[in-house]
């Protein structure tokens, strides 16, 4: 990293930007270079000392970049600075690490030109120990110290140097080149690339792109790590970016209206997604998503979201439904299947401003997934919540003919997905004999689980899920 201890004169007034990604530098065009970094007439003269230095000329022979030992101390000191320099800020740790395998070291005594103001740049420098001063047109300007970094710019183009760097100690550097900096992006961009690509291609959801478009999500994805306990999303807030999850897994709640507690809806873990619901109905998060352990993910930012999963579009509709579908208490009674035959059975009613779709003391049949819009609920006169996209009501009508708990009114232009009870039934049955079905199933397993337990142990996470659902089916209002 530039030392504090170098004054702004020394940098470029316009350093380049850090890598955001693995393509901003190309094999192909090494020599590309911007207007002179120094912005000062005559950058490109010599400064009249010692016309020589210990930067060594490019060697591109070699097909792949030599690794250098180093001690344990060496590699943190190397690790510590390339982490902490903006130029490397972007690059994973694969990229750092095998930049920092890379370097080899030079050890000038005293009173010795590391590189030369005027000549051409082609290393990178890690000051290991010892002390460096900086001249500037035969001034000292400032020094360098074990752990300070410089020369970076050569590594993006070949450029002249803007200082001389000259030991007042004897040192130890590690450096790297050009073309060995160039070479490990580029093959880690490859090697990355088509990792990225075999991930995607079993994540169910993309199955149906082409390898090529495979390839442009590849590209465009980023990768992103999160800690235990940390809200990757939360609920409410404004959603830009979707995520597939790479390693680790995520626990999706909701936080109720009433209590503020936490309920939990799913868990998600390698290769499902989540976050695309805000991006496709532009509506705040619906649910919170919190890393249980490390979790890494694949981030895509909306625009790239937009251009590269639109035709997905019908696909990532019904896996919303089915989504939806499944966070409804009454409906955990279902298999997967069922879920997916009741995400194409759904159909589209709009409501406009302060329309009722509901009214207090009604007889309902009708079941209801908000897609767009928000839905006031009110109670003999008296407003109890908001209900926003992705968010439903009336579930109990697909169970039993009884009358509406509550009025909901449309707030604004309200578009519903609707499932009445003939329809349920006409597909999957009444729902009341599934639920006997999944009833005594898990009683079933719940006999299992106490048939190999003792009295005073705590219950198993069957017997848990068992009286959850008992539970969560006997204390729906709507």
């Amino acid at each position: 990293m530039a030392s504090p201890r170098v004054p702004p004169s020394v940098l470029p007034p316009a350093a380049p930007t850090k890598l955001s990604s693995l393509q901003d530098l190309s094999l192909d065009n090494p020599d590309t270079r911007p207007a002179s970094p120094t912005g000062r007439t005559g950058a490109n003269r010599r400064a009249p000392i010692n016309d020589a230095s210990v930067e060594p000329d490019s060697h591109p022979t070699a097909l792949s970049p030599a690794t250098f030992p180093k001690s344990a101390s060496t590699i943190q000191v190397i690790l510590r600075s390339l982490k902490g320099h903006y130029l490397f800020s972007s690059l994973g740790e694969s990229e750092v690490h095998d930049i920092m395998l890379a370097m080899s070291n030079i050890q000038p005594p005293a009173q010795t030109d590391v590189i030369v103001q005027g000549s051409a740049g082609n290393c990178f420098y890690i000051l290991e120990s010892g002390t460096c001063e900086i001249y500037v047109n035969n001034e000292v300007v400032g020094q360098y110290v074990g752990g300070d970094a410089f020369g970076e710019l050569a590594l993006l183009y070949n450029c002249p140097r803007a200082a001389t760097i000259r030991t007042i100690t004897p040192c130890s550097l590690w450096t790297v080149d050009r073309t060995s900096f160039r070479k490990i992006l580029a093959t880690t961009a490859s090697t990355m690339q088509l990792s990225r690509v075999q991930f995607l291609q079993n994540v169910e959801l993309l199955q149906r792109l082409s390898h090529n478009q495979l390839q442009k999500v590849a590209a465009a994805l980023k990768l992103e790590q999160f800690s235990d306990g940390s809200y990757i999303i939360k609920q409410g807030e404004e959603g830009h970016t979707f995520y597939i999850v790479v390693e680790g897994t995520v626990q999706c709640t909701t936080s109720a209206t009433h209590d503020g507690v936490e309920k939990p809806l799913m868990t998600l873990t390698k290769g499902q997604y989540f976050g695309e619901m805000a991006l496709m109905l532009n509506e705040p998060r619906q649910a919170n998503c919190v890393a249980k352990g490390t979790v890494s993910c694949y981030v895509l930012g909306r625009q790239d979201f937009t251009n590269l999963l639109g035709p997905l579009r019908s696909l990532l509709d019904r896996q919303m439904r089915i989504r939806v579908l499944r966070s409804v208490p009454l409906l955990n009674y279902l298999t997967d299947d069922e879920l997916d035959i009741l995400a194409h059975a759904l159909r589209v009613v709009a409501y406009e401003d302060k329309q009722p779709i509901l009214r207090q003391g009604d007889n309902g049949d009708t079941f209801f997934i908000i897609s767009d819009g928000k839905v006031c609920v009110h109670k003999s006169g008296v407003e109890i919540m908001t209900l926003r996209s992705g968010e439903f009501f009336g579930e109990r009508a697909l169970l039993n003919n009884e009358p509406r708990a509550a009025d909901c009114v449309a707030v604004g232009r309200v578009e519903c997905l609707c499932l009445d009870r003939s329809s349920f039934e006409g597909l999957l049955g009444k729902l009341e004999h599934i639920m006997a079905r999944e009833t005594k199933r898990q009683q079933v397993m719940q006999e299992a689980a106490l048939a190999t337990s003792t009295k005073g142990v705590p219950a198993t996470p069957a017997q848990k899920k068992y009286r959850l659902a008992v539970h969560l089916s006997t204390n729906l209002w709507l």
